[in-house]
């Protein structure tokens, strides 16, 4: 018998079920359970070197998420990534409780659009 860690969802019994669905976390799936996802754009004005940041509220009280950039060129990018054709970089995403703040840094001289895309994952723990 192979050894495996799992953690089920309430209500679920981790050593007897073979459901993927009823677990948080198994040793034998790489899947991360998303409980909720979604978009916000946003128009930025230009933040010269400043950083600054958008918010957006989630229902969700994890604090583990996965969010992307889709810059105004149709670009998609993690945080730490800049715009292919002006200069508007993604710097980072900072997460509590219940707001998820991506943060920009807008040299293009004026308001910039962009969407931002998130994930919250199930944490294990």
């Amino acid at each position: 018998m192979s050894k495996q860690i799992r953690v089920a969802r309430g209500g679920k019994n981790a050593l007897t079920s073979t459901d993927p669905n009823d677990f948080i976390f198994h040793s034998e799936y790489n899947t991360f359970k998303i409980v909720e996802e979604g978009s916000e754009e946003f128009v930025m004005g230009a933040t010269g070197e400043a950083e600054e940041s958008v918010s957006i509220e989630t229902t969700h009280s994890n604090q583990f998420a996965f969010v992307f950039c889709k810059f105004a060129n149709g670009r998609v990018g993690s945080p730490g990534t800049k715009a292919s054709d002006v200069n508007f970089w993604f710097t980072k995403v900072e997460i509590d409780a219940t707001n998820i703040l991506c943060s920009y840094v807008n040299l293009t001289g004026g308001n910039y659009t962009a969407t931002f895309k998130y994930y919250i994952c199930e944490l294990p723990l």
